[in-house]
């Protein structure tokens, strides 16, 4: 009996022990695989591309810390320098890998931008770190207009991320150089009409008296008749008008209206409209093609309202004093 006992006993401590062990080994194995599937092990990232290194981590659910950028010869520029954990730690999903950027190498072989337009030589100057230097222009009959005709330092030399780099540009060819026509004794719309041909621009407009000229003609101008100028230069004309009464003054300001219709393919119904002491009278009714500009002579004597309609509607309202 006692023997029975015992051996009961035994078996029961036995069981016992097996429960104890299985319990153990399964709350082990389960800490390992949970633990296991909390934890990555942290990849190589120096020399990796930035955005590739923020979509590899981004899928082993970790975080990305830029500690900074630095210049290094030997990494590519937008490349990993450096990561913090090393590679092959094991972290948590959510910890951050802090990483530091190389921004290239310090020295730079200066692009050649000679030949290419303002705007491109910009973005070859930025890829480069390089800065826009001083802008001169000159006028170069083999460059168009707006490229680049040299620069300084020149390309191909060596020099540092951040430096400056100064432009020549072209200006397009010389202007051209023509002779002033003899625009005395025109009336002042014809004279408008063949500066505006000639590619130059009205200046100073006076009036003044001349007995024996037509009202509204141009009684002289400058430059003079057979003096070479320049396209876009300038021209001051005298256009004989009769002066403010009471006043015994020979020269007078005169005021030039101007206007350029849009660009497109209907023509503007444009309508000017002047009062002057409670009088109201058109200076301009018609239709004007696209893109062209109507120039009106006012009265500089007295002060009046300006109105201006484009296709019947009020645009444009000027007080003249």
């Amino acid at each position: 009996m006692t023997a029975m006992l015992k051996r009961i006993a035994r078996i029961m401590l036995l069981m016992a022990l097996f429960v104890i062990t299985s319990a153990g080994a399964t709350y082990l194995t389960l800490r390992w695989l949970i633990r296991s599937e909390d934890t990555v092990v942290v990849p190589d990232l120096v020399g990796k591309e930035v955005v590739q290194t923020l979509e590899r981590l981004s899928d082993l659910g970790l975080n990305t810390k830029v500690k900074g950028s630095e210049y290094n010869p030997d990494v590519p520029k937008h490349h990993v320098i450096y990561q913090d954990p090393a590679p092959g730690s094991q972290i948590k999903r959510g910890r951050d890998v802090r990483i530091v950027i190389s921004k290239g190498a310090q020295n730079v072989v200066l692009p050649n931008i000679a030949g290419v337009g303002l705007a491109q030589a910009r973005i070859f100057l930025d890829d480069n770190d390089l800065r826009q230097g001083n802008l001169s222009y000159a006028c170069d009959p083999a460059t168009p207009k707006e490229e680049i005709i040299s620069q300084y330092p020149r390309g191909g030399t060596r020099g540092l991320r951040g430096d400056t780099v100064d432009l020549l540009i072209s200006a397009g060819p010389p202007p051209k150089v023509m002779v002033m026509p003899d625009l005395r004794n025109l009336a002042f719309d014809q004279a408008m009409k063949i500066i505006e041909k000639l590619h130059l621009t009205s200046g100073v407009i006076r009036s003044i008296r001349e007995v024996g000229l037509a009202e509204g003609a141009v009684a002289d101008h400058q430059p003079v008749a057979g003096y070479p100028v320049l396209a876009g230069s300038t021209v001051a004309f005298s256009v004989n008008h009769d002066p403010r009464p009471g006043t015994g003054s020979r020269r007078e300001a005169m005021r030039l209206f101007r206007h350029r219709t849009a660009p497109g393919v209907l023509n503007s119904y444009i309508r000017v409209r002047l009062n002057q002491l409670g009088s109201s009278m058109v200076l301009f009714d018609d239709f004007v093609k696209p893109d062209c500009e109507i120039w009106l002579l006012l009265p500089g004597t007295k002060p009046g309202t300006l109105f201006l309609y484009v296709d019947d509607e009020l645009i444009q309202t000027t007080h003249y004093e």
